[in-house]
């Protein structure tokens, strides 16, 4: 590169003195840069593919409605959401899901009291059937029919049943007390406990 430059202006000192002009000067520069001559400067003289014209006549997107818009927006907004940039499927942050399901189970209950207590939900009895779970669970446990490393499961599974029989008589707590309920056949379960 310097003793490019340095040939150059020997050669140019050589010439007679137009070769000081800017002529020269842009001639010395193209063999710097290595160009082959000045003509590869030229602009080409053909005519564009039609892949060219089109990209440089573009065409305006056609106009839209404002609920095409709308809709277009929430398409583009909920398809930005799942996948990146190169439309890759965005890589689940376990602990974006932990956390997001921490939040969900604190605030749930919360969400379910207040629309008990304002009539939009008629909400289980929790407690009472937790209680006779509970019960239950400590009964099998001391007597030895459920092991000590399942007792909460178990516990879980009769809370789970309790729950579907309340739903199944229609919201009702008189399948506990009636033949064949778990009160009846199990007095110890339900002794302390305030039936409703």
């Amino acid at each position: 590169p310097s003793w490019q430059a340095c040939a150059c202006a020997q050669k140019m000192s050589a010439l007679p003195s137009c070769a000081s002009s800017r002529h020269a000067w842009a001639l010395c520069l193209v063999a710097l840069i290595g160009a082959p001559t000045a003509a590869a400067l030229r602009p080409p003289t053909r005519q564009p593919s039609a892949a060219r014209l089109s990209v440089m006549y573009r065409t305006a997107p056609p106009r839209l409605s404002l609920g095409q818009k709308k809709e277009e927006s929430q398409k583009e907004s909920s398809f930005a959401q799942l996948f990146d940039e190169d439309s890759a499927l965005r890589k689940i942050n376990p602990y974006e899901v932990f956390g997001w399901l921490v939040l969900f189970g604190q605030v749930t209950p919360a969400f379910l009291t207040a629309a008990g207590r304002a009539g939009l939900w008629n909400a289980p009895p929790v407690n009472l059937f937790t209680d006779i779970a509970n019960a239950a669970m400590e009964s099998g446990v001391a007597d030895g029919s459920v092991p000590k490393w399942r007792a909460t499961m178990y516990g879980q599974d009769v809370w789970k049943d309790l729950l579907g029989q309340y739903y199944a008589t229609g919201e009702s707590t008189s399948f506990l007390t009636e033949a064949g309920g778990i009160c009846a056949q199990h007095a110890e379960y339900c002794a302390g406990v305030t039936l409703p």
